[in-house]
């Protein structure tokens, strides 16, 4: 069942438009029955309405479709609002200029059947792995999340694993993880869901990038650190954002909304962001967050300027060639727990940080020269 909001200011013909499928015009939020609907879809003049009408149907149904319908004047806004969206259900919008009839169908098929060959688009969800061993439960309940994800909105996204150079168990548990996921899905295709791949030496994050860039074919990247710090809300979010074409690249600032963020990583981070402004895009202030999401399409001019020498400012370099091709770069605020356990040395990997800043600096000086 398709659910629309009437607009009497805007003449949309949803008898004709929505023909093909079972549907029903309300005049209010307040006469939803949301619990009947597969979808609906969101009229309003102005964003701000239109936000608040999709937050209030996702507090009580976080993974139902919605297709926004926005003036055309609002295309240089709605990233704004999509980025305030709760939930964690696809997002489409169209611009309102009449009966788009076929432009409109395009829209509501890609949301109700995301899975049919004519409309998927494969995701590919990077999760760097490190000696996880003594987090492993932090890794499990990621993963979970992620399968959730798959099943109730996704349907079409698959899990690499790189593993860095790990010198514990977390290859054996990692496959552990792996086999179970696979136990749990009925077909042979979706065994193929769950992938690793093992790196021979610690590369401080930057061999993680190089090697899924080698391999990965889906459409759409989202990387994610493997500790369950992150909102899966702020992820749809970000996906939904990218899929609106307007950027290239979304990338995570955790420093507005972290929690349990020790004093000691706040000055840090804050520094970083310092000597790092001359390198990133514009708008973008905080290149470390270990949370991105980009299109694949892209990967052929990223990977050629990639090291495993970068390390952990691997995403920095990445932010900075994004820059010189003038790749559009959008920084969300994202919520982020700081779980114990941290691979990062702050001394040693800021000074090794430090040094990788001075190299990009002095090639861009004299690439100007």
């Amino acid at each position: 069942m398709i659910g629309y909001l009437e607009n009497q200011e805007r003449e949309m013909q949803f008898k004709n438009l929505l023909s093909a499928y079972s549907y029903k015009g309300y005049k209010s939020i307040k006469d939803l029955d949301i619990s009947e609907l597969n979808m609906l879809i969101v009229n309003e003049n102005t964003l701000e309405e239109g936000l608040f009408q999709i937050n209030c149907v996702r507090e009580i149904k976080a993974e139902l479709p919605i297709l926004w319908i926005i003036g055309i004047e609002d295309y240089t806004r709605i990233h704004e609002f999509i980025a305030q969206i709760k939930g964690i259900g696809r997002i489409e919008t169209i611009a309102y200029c009449g009966n788009k009839l076929n432009r409109i169908q395009d829209k509501i098929e890609s949301l109700l059947r995301p899975n049919l060959p004519t409309k998927r688009e494969e995701i590919a969800f990077v999760i760097p792995i490190y000696n996880e061993e003594e987090r492993i439960k932090h890794v499990k309940s990621f993963v979970n999340k992620i399968k959730v994800l798959n099943d109730l909105v996704i349907h079409n996204m698959s899990v690499y694993f790189i593993n860095d150079g790990s010198n514990d168990r977390s290859e054996v548990l990692i496959q552990e993880i792996i086999d179970h996921m696979s136990e749990l899905n009925e077909t042979v295709m979706m065994k193929e869901q769950f992938h690793m791949h093992n790196i021979k030496i610690n590369t401080k994050k930057a061999g993680t990038y190089i090697e899924s860039f080698k391999v990965i074919s889906e459409d759409t990247i989202i990387f994610a650190d493997a500790d369950d710090g992150y909102d899966f809300e702020d992820i749809m979010r970000m996906l939904n954002l990218l899929n609106q074409g307007y950027y290239d690249i979304i990338v995570g600032t955790k420093d507005l909304l972290s929690e349990n963020r020790p004093t000691i990583r706040r000055f840090v981070s804050a520094f970083k962001r310092l000597l790092t402004k001359p390198l990133l895009p514009k708008g973008v202030t905080d290149s470390q967050t270990g949370l991105k999401v980009f299109k694949t399409a892209l990967l052929p001019y990223l990977l050629p300027s990639l090291d495993v020498r970068y390390g952990l400012a691997i995403d920095l370099k990445i932010l900075h060639v994004a820059k010189k091709h003038q790749f559009r770069v959008y920084e969300m605020p994202v919520r982020f727990i700081d779980r114990e356990g941290s691979h990062v040395e702050i001394v040693k990997d800021s000074a090794r940080f430090l040094k990788s800043i001075i190299d990009m600096l002095m090639l861009r000086d004299r690439k100007k020269v």
